[in-house]
């Protein structure tokens, strides 16, 4: 008995003026965006695990400095009374973990606005500063909410005219600085 096995059917060969080159195109230009989107939140991703992290260090430190000025006021000298670690455990919790949290929420906010705008200007610092601040001071109440949220906005709004910013102002002073000796150089000429 003979079976008849279907043959089978030769696959579509796309066109090359078709559609199928078009969809090729389509597919091409998606993976392409999303290995752009990738990079550009990983960038973000590593910008707020740094910032975490420095913060964390920097909060650390102000809290194991805030425990031996305690401890100099008590007059003990400078020493940690319940031992370093215990000091730095509680320094930690008390001071490095806030910061950086607070330093990961801020950057996270201000390097997606950055990304999302476009550009790198001041009001990306301001907001990332107000959204961390409120966040922090979230479990105070709405007021503390607000007053930490103008807080950090301001302070981090400030930080970045200033980073922005002072570029510009040493060139500005390299040049008022350089006018200012070509005109003293001017004046000694025309002396005697």
């Amino acid at each position: 008995m003979l079976s008849s096995t279907p043959s089978p059917s030769p696959s579509p060969k796309p066109s090359l003026g078709g559609s199928a080159n078009a969809n090729d195109k389509q597919t091409m230009l998606s993976k392409i965006l999303w290995k752009n989107r990738l990079q550009c939140v990983s960038q973000c991703l590593r910008k707020s695990i740094s910032s975490a992290k420095s913060d964390l260090m920097f909060g650390t430190s102000i809290g194991l400095l805030q425990t031996l000025s305690e401890s100099s006021s008590q007059g003990t000298g400078f020493r940690f009374p319940n031992g370093f670690r215990s000091a730095l455990v509680l320094s930690i919790k008390e001071h490095g973990l806030p910061m950086g949290s607070l330093g990961f929420v801020q950057s996270v906010v201000e390097c997606g606005l950055e990304r999302y705008r476009g550009k790198e200007d001041v009001y990306n610092s301001l907001f990332g500063g107000f959204v961390a601040g409120a966040l922090m001071a979230s479990h105070r109440g709405p007021r503390a909410m607000l007053t930490g949220a103008v807080r950090q906005g301001v302070f981090a709004g400030g930080i970045a005219f200033f980073m922005l910013h002072a570029k510009e102002a040493m060139q500005l002073a390299q040049e008022a600085e350089g006018a200012t000796k070509k005109n003293g150089t001017a004046d000694e000429d025309r002396d005697p």
